[in-house]
């Protein structure tokens, strides 16, 4: 069983429902819509993980800012599209001043390699580094 499947049935969350809810009006509401803001930094690509994923451009640097995943009250395509991995290159940190998320390298990304987060930890959001 994959990291993901097991963090979701850690969470009691069933994946099928929450496929559906992904897909509803009601989340798209919750969530924002997806804007293309145009980053260079990155392509939306065919995953061998899920579906479509993020994948770098250029060359980062640990520390780096890959980009936005949220801002404002939209999602960015690297907010989307981002897939789960249990070992991570990136992590989605939140600002304190507003609900703005940015995606930042964790370590090495090559030009051309998937740019993963683990979901566990991407919702670093302002209360926990206040």
């Amino acid at each position: 069983m994959s990291d993901f499947l097991d963090m979701l049935k850690e969470h009691n969350i069933d994946l099928e429902k929450l496929n559906i809810y992904i897909e509803s009006e009601e989340f798209e509401l919750e969530a924002g819509p997806v804007v293309d803001y145009n980053n260079k930094n990155y392509e939306i690509k065919e995953s061998d993980i899920e579906g479509m994923g993020v994948f770098a451009a250029v060359h980062f640097s640990k520390g780096e800012r890959i980009g936005y995943g949220v801002i404002g009250k939209t999602r960015t395509l690297a907010g989307r599209y981002g897939n789960h991995s249990a070992t991570p290159n990136a992590k989605y940190y939140y600002f304190r001043d507003n609900d703005n998320m940015i995606l930042v390298a964790d370590k090495t990304i090559k030009k051309g390699e998937e740019i993963v987060t683990n979901y566990r930890q991407h919702t670093y959001r302002k209360e926990y580094y206040e």
